[in-house]
């Protein structure tokens, strides 16, 4: 049996003592680099044994050999054992007589390098055991029968150390970098950064504040906007197979992605939505708030239920804009954050079938001047582009009804009476134009000016109205979310050059603009109405939820100002700039 002590002596080392059998003994002294912020490797040691009977025994290596990381040293009794530091470990070991065995104490010490005792045997012993006594702690108890905590850790590293040679050492094992492949090896690094992402998720208990979480597992490789993969779900009470694939347009280049999500079995998200399969999970990541979107598509419901001359939408969500709420994803048990459970650009949001050959929905690819009516229709990557057209549609038939909106912009410019009776109203409702012009201008909705607006038609393209979509950048925030527009240039006059469709309502529609600003002023845009939908939406969030968004996605946008308060001073702010400049333009024309 072996015994093992060790002492700390002044906050600097650790000195190790080990009694052997009759025959052996040995001294282990763990010499660390640095103790108490004190550099050791430059120290040396001297060694001092004291017996049970009160005397001193000091031993001096005659010789001293290098095996591996160990000292050894051969002993004989007399003079001061000495060995350099600097050594993780320095053993030094002889034979004692066997008739004279000693009777082992403990004994820790360091002997400074300014304060070492001259190892000559040939001086005075007495005068060197004085001065060793001096600088030496003798802890005089028995031994115990315990392992040093450093000593059973470096053991278990060893032990590591051996099992990751015995796994680099086995052939064409297969490593799974993903963790998600049944019956392979997982890949240590990715293990590691698993664990470190549950640490900070175990913190932060997202499902104890009562969202509606969605739950995603599966392989997400090759995921991307064009290609959907297969994953299975848990919703609430509601599992199965789903397809999941990116959605958005520049919103890709973010790293929190939204995501188009198909589930196998149909289910009404909502009351009122009916029984669906396809939703839409949004990020929002330029809009810290998570408001804008939903408080812009509640405010464009009331604003088109006011429309007399379109009807059939009134029985939409939101009169056919998005519709959501605040739920969380996680994907592979990774929480992914704060999304939104939206309703997607699909024919059943305008509550078509999706064989109907008379329902098709137009949105807007790419920003230019195609899509702001100044040039002719055109459907490609940099003009128009079918979110939704039936099979058996001709496409080409439809194309052209479409473009029967631009030709009736320049019938109007070209003959000015032609422009409510028979051209423009003809092609699409122009009070649905005024009121997207009005929305758009309140709102700062500059991202709705060429893009982020629906077109559809319900009689095979004969007529056409307009929904809102994707609100994100409204209400001052900029298409980036990282800072705010000037709200002194949203104006009536200013926008009305930003399109053909909003030149002609404010060139030769000017006094329905007036009559109609004024009409949603007294209810849709009442200050009162925005601010209560902008505080109720906002009281759906908890506060804590939206905090952890800036640790789990620290390159989030304008997460110190994108709030509730900047929102409600925006509106309050240019609300009332809008009323003075439909004062002005009403005055304007009672002088003409």
């Amino acid at each position: 049996m072996i015994n093992i002590t060790t002492r700390k002596i002044g906050g600097d080392v650790i000195a190790t003592l080990i009694r052997g059998d009759n025959a052996t003994t040995a001294i282990r002294i763990n010499v660390p680099e640095r103790a108490d912020g004190v550099d050791l490797s430059g120290l040396s040691w001297a060694v001092l044994i004291r017996n049970a009977a009160g005397g001193t025994d000091v031993y001096v290596p005659a010789k001293a050999e290098r095996d591996g990381h160990f000292i050894t040293f051969d002993w004989f009794p007399g003079g001061v054992a000495t060995a350099a530091a600097g050594l993780t470990e320095v053993m030094i070991s002889g034979t004692a007589q066997a008739d004279d065995p000693p009777v082992w104490q403990s004994a820790t010490y360091c002997v400074r390098v300014d304060e070492k005792v001259d190892a000559d045997p040939a001086g005075d012993d007495a005068q060197k055991l004085t001065e060793l006594q001096q600088l030496i702690v003798f802890v005089q108890s028995a031994l115990p029968d315990v392992i040093d905590a450093g000593r059973a850790a470096q053991e278990a590293a060893n032990r590591a150390n051996e099992a990751a040679k015995r796994v680099e050492s086995i052939e064409g094992i297969v490593i799974d970098e993903t963790l998600t492949q049944p019956g392979a090896a997982a890949d240590a690094a990715a293990v590691g950064g698993k664990l470190d992402k549950l640490s900070e998720e175990m913190a932060f208990d997202y499902a104890a504040y009562g969202l509606p979480i969605v739950y995603l597992t599966g392989d997400i490789t090759g995921m991307d906007k064009d290609n959907a993969v297969s994953m299975q779900y848990v919703y609430g009470d509601k599992s199965g197979e789903c397809e999941v694939k990116w959605q958005g347009t520049s919103s890709l280049n973010y790293p929190k992605k939204n995501y188009t999500i198909k589930f196998d079995n149909a289910f009404e998200a909502v009351e009122g939505w009916g029984e669906q399969k396809k939703y839409c999970l949004k990020a929002y990541y330029i809009d810290y708030s998570h408001l804008r979107d939903r408080v812009g598509a509640i405010i464009w419901g009331a604003i088109a239920k006011r429309n007399t001359e379109v009807t059939w939408t009134n029985a939409l969500p939101n009169c056919g804009a998005v519709a959501g709420f605040p739920c969380m994803v996680v994907i592979n048990g990774e929480y992914m954050g704060l999304y939104s459970f939206n309703t997607p650009k699909d024919p059943w949001l305008f509550g078509f079938a999706d064989n109907d050959v008379n329902c098709a929905i137009v949105g807007m690819a790419k920003d230019g001047n195609v899509t702001r009516f100044k040039a002719p229709t055109v459907f490609s990557d940099s003009g128009f582009e079918y979110e939704h057209l039936a099979d058996g549609v001709d496409e080409a038939t439809m194309t052209t009804q479409f473009g029967g909106i631009y030709t009736a912009i320049q019938n109007s410019e070209n003959k000015s009476n032609c422009y409510s009776a028979d051209c423009l109203n003809s092609r699409i409702s122009v009070l649905n134009v005024i009121q997207h012009f009005i929305f758009a201008v309140v709102f700062s909705h500059r991202d709705g000016i060429g893009k982020n607006t629906l077109f559809v038609t319900n009689d095979g393209g004969a007529k056409w109205t307009i929904s809102e979509y994707d609100m994100d950048s409204t209400l001052g925030n900029n298409v980036y979310g990282d800072s705010y527009i000037n709200g002194k240039d949203q104006t009536f006059a200013n926008y009305a050059n930003t399109s053909k469709l909003f030149e002609v309502v404010y060139k030769y529609d000017k006094s329905r603009v007036i009559a109609q600003y004024k009409n949603l002023r007294k209810v849709a845009l009442l200050e009162a109405t925005v601010a209560n939908t902008i505080l109720n939406e906002g009281a759906k969030i908890p506060k804590a939820v939206l905090d952890y968004e800036t640790k789990l996605w620290p390159g989030i946008p304008g997460t110190n100002t994108n709030n509730v308060n900047q929102m409600l001073l925006n509106f309050r702010e240019h609300i009332a700039q809008c009323d003075a400049e439909i004062e002005a333009m009403e005055a304007s024309l009672a002088e003409s």
